[in-house]
């Protein structure tokens, strides 16, 4: 075979497998939380009380881009078409953040202080899946900590039950975003409850 005839089959061999890879659409980028248009104007936050959200713990087999929906007992799939801009955590902590914000709009929520805060919350989600009919189920537990006060702290827990009524990612997220927001009410209500007696 000439030299010629070689490296055509080689460009053959090279090009095929990136034409088959090109045939399948890039996944959709989605993210959790509805994204709050910002208000015009300044507002004073001096002598605020200072929250700080701790990154949010999740099954460290969710802690990925996937969009996994569950279908039975054992049985979890990715979704083909769409992906999370973050791992789970990383989003889950966003929205959470940005929810604790509109909830309690008197302090000031962040998620990476470099000082002390006045007080911290700490979230670990236990469990947060879509079933194959689209219901979204999360449950966590959520303690709000007395930055001064480290013995001080108050701990509750729930579940959070959505059905969109339908599948697909679209719905997921949606679903998935609903129920980040009904987490951030009730840890809302423990944060306004002030710090645990001692």
């Amino acid at each position: 075979m000439s030299k010629l005839l070689r490296g055509a089959a080689a460009l053959a061999i090279l090009v095929l497998p990136l034409c088959a890879c090109g045939s399948y659409p890039l996944p959709t980028l989605y993210v959790l939380g509805d994204r709050t248009p910002a208000t015009p104007g300044v507002v004073s936050r001096i002598g605020a009380t200072i929250i700080e959200l701790k990154p949010v713990s999740v099954p460290e087999d969710l802690d990925n881009t996937d969009i996994v929906r569950r279908e039975g007992a054992n049985r979890a799939i990715a979704s083909p078409t769409g992906q999370w801009k973050d791992r789970l955590s990383v989003s889950v902590t966003s929205a959470l953040a940005a929810d604790l914000r509109r909830r309690l709009p008197e302090m000031i929520v962040e998620t990476d202080l470099a000082s002390a805060p006045d007080r911290r919350i700490i979230v670990q989600v236990e469990r947060f899946e879509i079933a194959a009919d689209g219901v979204c189920t999360l449950t966590a537990r959520w303690r709000v900590v007395d930055a001064k006060v480290k013995s001080s702290a108050l701990s509750e827990e729930g579940s959070f039950v959505e059905t969109p009524g339908r599948t697909g990612d679209v719905a997921a997220a949606s679903a998935m975003t609903t129920a980040i927001d009904e987490l951030a009410a009730h840890v809302a209500v423990t944060v306004q409850k002030g710090p645990a007696q001692t």
